[in-house]
């Protein structure tokens, strides 16, 4: 399906097909990915020289490794065996191009997956899979509209189940709480350093006075940890 969307200049249809064939990260962005794909269909349209389909292949792979796509261990092996299969031909005819005769079998291959008995068989083990939770679906609509009917039902949501929303809040209470800190040390430093009471150090300074001076020092470091979580977070 990736070599027919490609054929046809279709970049929806090749993202589409990407995504399928790869371990899709958590945050991809598929409009960038089908921008990106529809850049490279664009610079090979007009077809590939002798060996141009490595660099069609080379560009791909950057493009995945730029998205943060996970290759798995079967596909990484088929893309290296593309390559060592392409590089032995080139060795046997310098003309020849792999992309080129793959395109030459797509009309086999498509035929043969669109065909009317082949599309009935599909048909048929769909239907097949989706029969058994077909026939549940009476059973689960009744025992729902029993729960709704006796307050029995509840509904299960997990606010934090993703990575990136934990990672936001730790980062925003992380500022908070050193932001107060920072604030709590100023105000007990102007409240020490005006307490004259407890014991003197000297004739004249108190024990409190001298915690009182040392407070803005810890204030000032807590102040700029906080500036740092403000403008520089941490990205992982």
């Amino acid at each position: 399906m990736m070599l027919y969307a490609t054929d046809k200049n279709a970049a929806a249809g090749a993202t589409d097909a990407l995504i399928e064939l790869l371990d899709r990260p958590e945050d991809l962005d598929v409009r960038a990915v089908e921008r990106s794909f529809g850049q490279l269909l664009t610079r090979f349209r007009t077809g590939f020289r002798a060996g141009g389909s490595q660099k069609m292949f080379t560009e791909l792979c950057a493009l995945v490794l730029a998205r943060k796509f996970s290759v798995p261990s079967q596909i990484g092996a088929a893309f290296r065996a593309l390559a060592a299969v392409e590089g032995i031909l080139l060795i046997i005819d310098p003309g020849m191009d792999l992309v080129t005769a793959a395109r030459a079998e797509r009309s086999r291959l498509v035929s043969d997956k669109i065909s009317v008995g082949r599309l009935k068989d599909q048909f048929e083990q769909r239907m097949m899979a989706l029969l058994p939770m077909l026939a549940r679906v009476p059973r689960r609509i009744k025992k729902t509209s029993e729960d709704l009917e006796h307050g029995r039902f509840s509904m299960n949501v997990r606010l934090l189940a993703r990575p990136a929303v934990r990672r936001y809040l730790t980062g925003f209470f992380q500022q908070l709480i050193v932001a107060i800190l920072a604030g709590a040390a100023a105000v007990g430093a102007i409240m020490l350093i005006d307490n004259n009471e407890g014991p003197l150090l000297t004739g004249e300074i108190h024990l409190y006075a001298v915690f009182g001076f040392a407070l803005p020092f810890g204030g000032f470091v807590l102040g700029m940890c906080a500036l740092r979580l403000v403008f520089k977070p941490d990205d992982r």
